[in-house]
């Protein structure tokens, strides 16, 4: 791509909605790797009804044979629903305190290295930390099993969830793909409108609005001559 073709390319990007300079970066060094095609991921978090909320896209670019530049070909947008552990004293672990702990362990390195690759003293918080996962559900306690998915889903890497935790991913998170056409492409806002469920929401409320704008259908008499 020539320095127009990118700057067109990031000014239909921004019009999308999406627009932050790491997005940039990774689209500038995937046209000096001059690939046939690439896929940048891209997320955003913000605020809605005092909760936080997070919607994340898996960009699919294409290098267009004519032009020589990249085009937004389709995306995958997946809306995440804000994870929520009650925490508590449950078969005699405070969760509370469980997930501080978790929260000291580099995960990643925990399940791809052996104990001794770790920093001194990572695989005994770590193992200690395994162990209490394990005693939450003991004695099918439903609640400790539902707050031992919720923190492996928060802090461990994805590939290393259980079916517990992928579970999860089916109740908090809901995805869809948008392909360009020739009218465009479905903007993020947009996309994350029909994600939440908004856009239905709006129709409703459209519907409801031309239903009571509607006269009410009244009896007439007829008068006999």
């Amino acid at each position: 791509m020539n320095r127009t073709q990118e700057q067109e390319l990031m000014a239909y990007l921004i019009s999308l909605g999406f627009f932050d300079e790491p997005l940039y970066e990774a689209i500038h060094k995937s046209d000096r790797l001059n690939l046939p095609s690439f896929n940048v991921q891209y997320s955003m978090t913000g605020i809605a009804d005092g909760k936080a909320k997070t919607m994340s896209y898996d960009l699919h670019f294409i290098r267009d044979a004519e032009t020589n530049a990249y085009r937004l070909d389709k995306y995958e947008a997946t809306f995440h629903q804000p994870l929520v552990i009650n925490h508590g004293r449950l078969n005699g672990i405070d969760t509370a305190e469980l997930e501080e702990r978790m929260k000291a362990v580099d995960w990643q390195k925990y399940f791809e290295n052996e104990p001794y690759d770790l920093e001194e003293g990572q695989y005994e918080k770590a193992h200690a930390v395994m162990n209490d996962m394990v005693k939450l559900s003991a004695r099918n306690n439903a609640s400790g099993w539902d707050v031992g998915r919720r923190l492996q889903y928060k802090y461990w890497p994805e590939q290393f969830h259980d079916e517990a935790a992928k579970s999860l991913h089916q109740e908090l998170q809901y995805s869809k793909t948008f392909t360009a056409n020739e009218q465009g492409i479905c903007s993020a806002y947009l996309a994350e409108d029909i994600l939440t469920g908004k856009v239905a929401e709006q129709d409703n409320k459209q519907k409801d609005i031309l239903q009571k704008k509607k006269a009410p259908l009244r009896k007439i008499k007829i008068r006999r001559i």
